[in-house]
């Protein structure tokens, strides 16, 4: 039901079919390989590594905010930017 009300308002909605970090990071790249910069807020640490290794220098940037504290926490409390592209080219 929430998918068809966010579809009718004009979102792109999709639903993961089993692991929501790989369709966190399929859609992230999708976008960036469309000359698209992409933030992902996330606290998962997983999502950061899997982002610098599918990170290639022909896309445009990602940015991953990281959130720290349990995963019910608000973007009030602490929290950092990671540039995919400046991590990765310190690697």
């Amino acid at each position: 039901m929430l998918t068809g009300h966010l579809q009718a308002n004009g979102h792109i909605v999709k639903e993961a079919q089993a692991d929501a970090d790989t369709l966190i990071i399929s859609t992230a790249l999708d976008f960036a390989k469309n000359q698209q910069t992409v933030e992902v807020i996330a606290n998962d640490t997983d999502i950061l590594v899997m982002l610098l290794y599918h990170w290639q220098d022909d896309i445009a940037n990602i940015f991953i905010h990281k959130v720290t504290g349990g995963a019910r926490q608000k973007l009030v409390g602490p929290s950092t930017i990671h540039s995919i592209q400046d991590v990765s080219s310190k690697g």
